[in-house]
């Protein structure tokens, strides 16, 4: 089964939500960037695809807080 990462990380006044190297959307607050994450790992799910959810600090440190199984057909 095919597992993506997504990654919520502070930059700047804004949070980021990257798929690996890719910025997918920066938003204003911390629930705003997880509720994005978790759309896209709902999205992802669909299709088969398990997403791995990581929110990251301002010291770069990453704690995973998701993992959805994919379950489409």
């Amino acid at each position: 089964m095919p597992i993506q990462s997504l990654f919520i990380n502070p930059k700047h006044e804004v949070w980021e939500v990257r798929l690996g190297q890719y910025l997918l959307t920066t938003k204003d607050t911390q629930m705003l960037a997880i509720a994005f994450a978790e759309a896209v790992a709902r999205d992802a799910a669909a299709r088969g695809v398990q997403t791995r959810l990581f929110i990251g600090d301002e010291h770069g440190e990453h704690r995973e807080i998701l993992v959805s199984e994919g379950g489409g057909g």
